[in-house]
């Protein structure tokens, strides 16, 4: 199965009839479901990676995916107009900020 990211939803190649949260698109004879739905079908896939790495039973039915919805680039940050805090801001801060230290 191929994940797709398609103007505002993901385009299911080769899925399942079983896939869940999708529609089948007679258009281009494939399922679609709505973009929010890609963490739900990637944990049913089995594909989607917790950290405790515990096996579960969801592991023993794990498909195949290609996951081309998450060829973005990443997004980079970085404030345009740096703001000082005032003065008071400054001061009322920093006694909580020894105290707790």
């Amino acid at each position: 199965m191929r994940l797709e990211f398609d103007d505002g939803t993901l385009l299911l190649e080769n899925a399942p009839e079983t896939v869940p949260y999708a529609e089948w698109d007679d258009r281009v004879d494939a399922y679609r479901a709505q973009a929010y739905r890609h963490r739900a079908l990637l944990e049913w896939a089995g594909q989607w990676a917790e950290s405790d790495d515990q096996a579960t039973l969801q592991d023993g039915f794990s498909h195949d995916v290609a996951d081309a919805a998450r060829a973005y680039p990443d997004l980079a940050l970085t404030p345009a107009l740096q703001i000082e805090p005032r003065d008071y801001r400054v001061s009322s801060r920093i006694p909580a900020a020894s105290a707790a230290g």
